[in-house]
């Protein structure tokens, strides 16, 4: 099993371009046969205690 760890970096309140990122790399997990891609927690959004409400989803 091939296992990819990605780290990205992060624009503080920009979750469109966070994904965009979290995209590239896991195609680059892909072109490189990986298995399974770990991101670390809350990498898209990041820990930005004053944008949760902006953040916050419903079910």
């Amino acid at each position: 099993m091939k296992i990819s760890l990605a780290q990205t970096k992060f624009e503080k309140g920009n979750l469109i371009k966070n994904i965009q990122n979290h995209l590239e790399l896991v195609e680059r997990a892909i072109d490189l046969k990986s298995d399974l891609i770990v991101f670390p927690e809350l990498s898209i959004i990041n820990y930005e205690p004053k944008l949760a409400h902006e953040f916050a989803t419903d079910i």
